[in-house]
């Protein structure tokens, strides 16, 4: 980063440098629990004497409250207090290009705003920087390889078969390649995000590298799977498949690579993947894919199988168990998919989970108060709070405090779609999703069965999207 001193980066904070701890009502911000990689960044950009900001919707927390938040994580030290922009002391939120524009005219105070960057893994908020004159990122593990003028891309590598390069996952890390989705169904793929510089390095070491798309593509896009079932059921050559009917116009995603079965492509910022749904589809047919590092982290060694051995669980744990029925797991499908009302001397019925419908929050408040409840005081209930096609919007997670190290995992998806085909508004028209997921949703609020328990730490969580 030599000759860059003079830069300013402004950060978003939530999903780009920490996830964001709510309270129970979900409407003040308690904490965050800042990323592994944030830091070092951090500390390595402020050490070659950059500037550092914040641009940030913060709602109703001020500047001495998201100070408070951002000094208990640790991380407040790194920033310039003149380049911090809290939407709630400006009165600009970043759905347009204003706020960058008043970031900007701060920078300009700092050195010339051409040197100023935008770090977000919003896309629309990626884009709306970008035309403020700010030059967007869409991750922090990416930012050097902007600072020195790099373009990027996404790209598609094929690790080595087994045995042939131990060291595979360390090298594409080391190189800075930021890792979107891996398939190992048939050997590892990693689809990602690189410079030019590094799609080069792993070219000349040997790997079989694909760049996809055009320089700079990934600034103002998503990277998306989706599965066209139509398409490998019909067989090899036969025109059965709907990317001709779903992708053909001018404006929309950009197809970057078919396997067959799989196509993946680039959603343009502002753009809904609600509008791009292949009839017949099945579940998992589109997945989001999103920044994660800990791809390219190096696997462990096995176990021990000695290791993995469980203590027999108690009479008390044994009868706590035995509660569980099809007639309770059955309740909770039917509150949570509309057949019946949320509660029982209530009226009020489920029409949607869609993250479009305004149920969708309504089924998000009544299960952090069903975990609340279920626990009786022994979880610590949170929202998450997240942006998904520019809104914003919350998952639900409640922790079990443990006596060892390890931990559980219970998880279900809160939302539902029932988009089988065209039209569909998933702003008005129902989703129900008993089967998909309410079913899961359900079997999380099985919690009660774990609220005396101490083997270990459990974290049971719904999530929106």
């Amino acid at each position: 980063m030599n000759g860059m001193q003079d830069s300013v980066v402004f950060f978003d904070i939530g999903d780009t440098l920490a996830s964001p701890r709510l309270n129970l009502a979900g409407d003040r911000l308690v904490g965050l629990d800042v990323y592994p990689y944030a830091r070092a960044v951090l500390q390595e950009l402020s050490d070659a004497g950059l500037h550092l900001g914040i641009i940030s919707n913060t709602g109703q927390e001020k500047r001495e409250a998201m100070k408070g938040v951002l000094e208990a994580s640790g991380i407040y030290d790194f920033f310039d207090p003149e380049l911090l922009i809290y939407s709630s002391e400006v009165g600009l939120t970043k759905n347009s290009r204003a706020i960058f524009d008043e970031a900007v005219s701060r920078a300009r105070a700092v050195q010339d705003p051409a040197r100023c960057l935008y770090v977000g893994e919003d896309a629309l908020e990626r884009r709306f920087a970008r035309e403020a004159g700010m030059r967007p990122v869409p991750h922090p593990l990416l930012v050097h390889e902007v600072l020195e003028g790099q373009r990027l891309r996404y790209l598609r590598v094929c690790a080595p078969s087994d045995g042939a390069g131990p060291g595979w996952r360390e090298t594409l890390a080391a190189e800075g390649v930021l890792s979107l989705h891996i398939n190992d169904e048939e050997g590892a793929v990693i689809y990602g995000i690189a410079s030019q510089r590094a799609t080069l390095a792993l070219v000349d070491r040997a790997l079989a590298v694909g760049a996809l798309g055009s320089d700079d593509l990934p600034l103002e896009t998503d990277l998306y799977l989706l599965r066209d079932h139509r398409s490998p059921a019909a067989g090899f050559l036969e025109s059965a498949g709907q990317a001709t009917a779903m992708f053909a116009a001018d404006q929309g995603p950009s197809v970057l690579w078919s396997s067959g079965t799989e196509l993946f492509v680039a959603l343009p910022a502002g753009d809904s993947i609600d509008h791009y749904h292949f009839q017949g589809a099945r579940h998992g047919h589109t997945v989001k894919c999103l920044a994660t590092p800990t791809f390219l982290a190096p696997v462990n060694p096995p176990i021990a199988a000695g290791l993995l051995a469980t203590p027999p669980l108690s009479p008390t744990e044994l009868a706590a168990f035995a509660t569980i029925d099809a007639g309770g797991l059955r309740e909770q499908v039917q509150r949570y998919s509309g057949a019946s009302s949320l509660e029982p001397a209530g009226n009020t019925r489920i029409r949607s989970r869609h993250v479009l419908h305004p149920d969708n929050s309504l089924a998000t408040q009544t299960l952090a108060r069903d975990l609340e409840r279920l626990g009786g005081g022994a979880f610590t209930v949170r929202f998450h709070q997240f942006t998904n096609g520019g809104q914003s919007l919350l998952n639900v997670e409640a922790t079990l405090e443990g006596d060892s190290s390890e931990f559980v995992l219970l998880t279900a998806h809160l939302d539902s779609t029932a988009q089988g085909q065209p039209p569909y508004d998933g702003a008005h028209d129902p989703a129900p999703g008993a089967d998909d997921d309410a079913s899961g949703v359900g079997t999380v609020l099985l919690a009660r069965v774990y609220s005396g328990s101490s083997h270990e730490n459990i974290v049971r969580s719904a999530h929106c999207a």
